[in-house]
């Protein structure tokens, strides 16, 4: 098991399934055998970037926080 802390722009593109994000670090958030972290610092971030119309995101940002990432058929072990 690897363990990974995600940076605000690696999360973003890895949940809108951006082609900047390369295949070989897809592969590694996805694999269920590793463990991802995402800082609450990058939660602030996006928050105000967002606010600012600095950030669009494809996904509703209420979305990823509230359904996605707590839910255990997503390939996540994110956040403490």
């Amino acid at each position: 098991m690897n363990r990974y802390l995600l940076d605000t722009h690696t999360f973003i593109w890895w949940i809108e399934d951006s082609p900047k994000l390369s295949p070989a670090t897809n592969n590694a958030m996805s694999n269920l055998d590793n463990e991802c972290h995402f800082s609450l610092a990058s939660t602030w971030e996006m928050t105000f970037k967002i606010s600012f119309g600095k950030l669009k995101l494809a996904t509703s940002f209420n979305f990823i926080f509230i359904y996605l990432l707590p839910n255990p058929q997503y390939y996540y072990k994110i956040f403490h």
